[in-house]
Formats: structure tokens, sequence, C-alpha cells
């Protein structure tokens, strides 16, 4: 989480920690979040493999704007990345999208006009095109610190994908 020129302050007990305090925790758990959204959707016959079918014009809501312009940081960043060899950036940029999908979805929670799986199926397909490319973004960037990316998670336990 910090540069290689920073001082390190290591905190086992926050590392061990299976909350929303935990960095690591924090992103898989948006990562496993999106996985359960996939799941629902897919017993709605919603096929969430295949993004390209989904409009994506109908994504308008800021929330939804705020999540495509992280996603598009992410290939600059990594390009980035292996030129600084440093990962510190990453790390940042990771939990940063996580937040950003975890307001969306609060957002969602309270407000059924952002709810992601819908009785507006072209809405609804869009939207799992937004889910699909931040799980497929975290799972990648988890990936390349060597975290795995949870398909389910549990207070106090993580299942891999």
């Amino acid at each position: 989480m910090r540069s290689h020129h920073s001082h390190l302050n290591f905190d086992l007990e926050l590392a061990l920690k299976t909350t929303m305090e935990n960095p690591v925790y924090y992103i898989q758990n948006a990562h496993a979040r999106i996985c359960s959204i996939e799941t629902k959707a897919l017993s709605r016959d919603y096929d969430c493999n295949n993004p390209t079918v989904a409009n994506l014009t109908l994504l308008t809501a800021a929330e939804e704007k705020g999540i495509i312009e992280k996603l598009l940081e992410f290939p600059e960043l990594t390009l980035r990345l292996a030129t600084i060899l440093e990962v510190h950036p990453l790390t940042t940029y990771l939990e940063e999208l996580a937040a950003l999908y975890h307001h969306y979805q609060t957002a969602g929670k309270k407000d059924d006009s952002l709810r992601v799986v819908t009785d507006n199926r072209e809405l609804t397909k869009a939207r799992l095109a937004l889910c699909r490319a931040t799980r497929l973004v975290l799972a990648r960037g988890l990936g390349i610190l060597g975290v795995n990316a949870p398909a389910y998670m549990a207070k106090g336990e993580v299942q891999e994908d």
C-alpha cells in the first residue's frame, strides 16, 4: 500500500481482520458482491458473460459514470506500474474502485432506480456489463498483487472463485 521509499508500519491485527476496515477484505468483498449479483441475474435468465449486447448509454447515474471513469484508468495504470516497478498505486486504485462500487451498491439499496437487476431488461444488461467490467478489473488487480478474488465471502471466511 505504500511506496518502497516510505517507512513500513505493518498492522498485523488489521491484516487479519475480516471486516471492511481491512483494505484487502474491502476489495475482495466488492468482487464477491458482484459475483452474487451475477448469480442472481443468471437465475433471472441474464447472460452475464456477454456484455457486448448491452446499451451502455443507459448508464447515466453519477455513480455509474464514476465507476466507468475509474475503470478507464486501469490500462494506463498497469502500464505505469511496469515502468515504475512499484505496485502501491495499484492498491490505492483498487481501494478507490471498490469504494465507488460499494457506494453504488449502497445507493441501489436506498434508491430502487439504481438497482442492478431490475424489471427493465436493457438497463439491467447495461448495469451487469458495468458490474462485470468492475469484477474483472478487481480480479486482475488482485491477481497482480498475488491476492485471490473470492466469489463468495462470509464473515470470517473467504471461498475462492
